[in-house]
């Protein structure tokens, strides 16, 4: 059985609305309070690099969280 973890790498975030991403994102913040090196493993895995760039097209989408960055 995999583990929440390994079910947030895996899931498909073209698929996932902004509270998902936000549930991944937080998970990874968490689980860096029981392995000192797992917010570093997600991010150099491009897993939060993914969830963050979701959630920017969301934000782009929607058109109503301020300006928009490039």
């Amino acid at each position: 059985m995999l583990s929440n973890i390994e079910k947030g790498k895996k899931a498909d975030v073209t698929a996932l609305d902004g509270r998902a991403i936000m549930t991944l994102l937080v998970g990874a913040v968490r689980a860096a309070r029981f392995c000192e090196c797992a917010l570093l493993d997600f991010c150099d895995s491009g897993h939060v690099e993914r969830w963050l760039l979701r959630l920017r097209s969301i934000n782009q989408a929607d058109g109503k969280f301020g300006r928009q960055h490039t």
